[in-house]
């Protein structure tokens, strides 16, 4: 298994390596040039985005970024009073901070009944460098704006606040990070030392907030356990495992959006893609593996790469198909498996080249299809959710003509 958050982008330069020379990407690691600090306080927002990427139904949702400091508690409890009885999903990106602020913003969104994600909210008017993103956000206009969950994080105290949603969900590539608490004792002059005994005394008694905390939400307290076990000075990414463990986010099959990774896509037509990724439960197991779908744009035409994780004791591979605005195309089954550098992991790698006509009319659908052979590990409907945005993002990189239209545009706010 391929733990959450740490090596989805090796897993994809594989495919990269696997991939026909002529359309080998480039690595070209990276962030979006306005990407902003997640070290400021945290700000809340409303974004737009294209129908259905947040869901059946939903393309507005609550942005919730940066640091959880003292007070965003309150903040946050005056937002949503604003927003009514509104059931939009919220989506965290931040690096953890105060936790008696984060337990608070659990019970308001159990209150609420809410929904909650990991992703990156990416507005439209910060794409671009120098854009005042800020002063965007905080302006209480919905901001048009794309969805991304590559690169995304919810660490240390925001995994506290998460868990208290009433529906947890969190992408394949969405990093949930546990580490040991430290304790700050707030509000006494610089200078001041507090002896080790009353450091751990108030050292306890938070721990014994949290416990009672994560027992009310419905959470193992050994998530405490585990993550005072990790020096407060590293992060572990929660494998997959572990969050059905913690009974953070149970589902046996978890699909990402379709995402365009600043990361690995480059300025060249060679070097540009998009990608789906799935985390799917083996039968009659606790172990997941991931499959991803790659679309790199070419001349008039996408390769569509595909890899899965594959267990031990499969040796043989059968034939299967991508189904796409109505029209099939076979993903012919490979020679043999691909090996991880550490040869620890092995995947099932293919392509098939596919009309860029094909996935603009898929992107205005609810769906794909992966029609896997009789007995093989059944993906067979995949959102589309992303994919729209995704392909403009792709296009604006490629050596093509833009697939352009209304439909491959996200909805503006008004």
């Amino acid at each position: 298994m391929i733990p959450a958050g740490q090596s989805l982008l090796a897993v994809t330069l594989l495919l990269a390596a696997a991939w026909p020379a002529a359309a080998a990407p480039a690595k070209v690691p990276g962030k979006p040039a306005a990407a902003l600090s997640l070290r400021s306080p945290m700000v809340f927002y409303l974004a737009q985005g294209e129908p259905n990427v947040c869901g059946a139904g939903c393309d507005e949702w609550i942005a919730a970024e940066g640091e959880i400091t003292k007070g965003t508690a309150d903040r946050m409890r005056a937002f949503l009073k604003r927003q009514g009885a509104s059931k939009r999903p919220i989506y965290f990106n931040s690096p953890g901070g105060v936790t008696s602020e984060s337990l608070e913003m659990g019970r308001l969104m159990r209150e609420r009944g809410m929904t909650a994600r990991v992703a990156r909210t990416i507005p439209l008017a910060c794409d671009s460098e120098g854009s005042d993103c800020a002063a965007a956000k905080r302006s209480g206009r919905p901001l048009a704006a794309r969805l991304t969950s590559s690169q995304a994080q919810c660490n240390s105290a925001c995994v506290y606040a998460i868990v208290g949603a009433r529906l947890r969900e969190i992408a394949p590539e969405a990093h949930l990070g546990i580490h040991a608490s430290k304790t700050v004792i707030m509000g006494l002059p610089k200078n001041v030392i507090i002896p080790a005994e009353t450091r751990a005394r108030f050292k306890a008694e938070n721990q014994q907030r949290i416990r009672r905390y994560l027992v009310a939400m419905g959470i193992p307290s050994t998530l405490l356990d585990a993550a005072e076990k990790i020096p407060h000075e590293s992060v572990h990414a929660l494998s997959r495992e572990e969050m059905v463990q913690f009974n953070i986010d149970t589902r046996h099959v978890v699909e990402s959006g379709w995402i365009y990774d600043e990361r690995i896509s480059g300025s060249g037509s060679n070097s540009s893609n998009i990608f789906k990724s799935i985390d799917m439960a083996e039968t009659g197991s606790a172990a997941y593996r991931k499959t991803i779908l790659r679309l790199s744009c070419r001349a008039g035409e996408f390769l569509l790469g595909y890899i899965r994780e594959i267990g031990p004791q499969e040796t043989s591979f059968a034939s299967m198909r991508l189904v796409a605005a109505s029209k099939e195309f076979e993903l012919p089954p490979p020679a043999g498996s691909v090996a991880s550098d550490d040869a620890k992991h092995h995947y099932d790698v293919r392509f098939v080249r596919v009309p860029v006509n094909a996935f603009e009319v898929a992107a205005t659908a609810d769906r794909i299809e992966i029609a896997p052979g009789e007995g093989k590990p059944a993906i067979a409907r995949l959102s589309t959710a992303g994919l729209a945005s995704a392909l403009s993002s792709l296009s604006r990189h490629c050596d093509q003509e833009s697939p352009g239209g209304a439909a491959l545009v996200p909805r503006q706010s008004p």
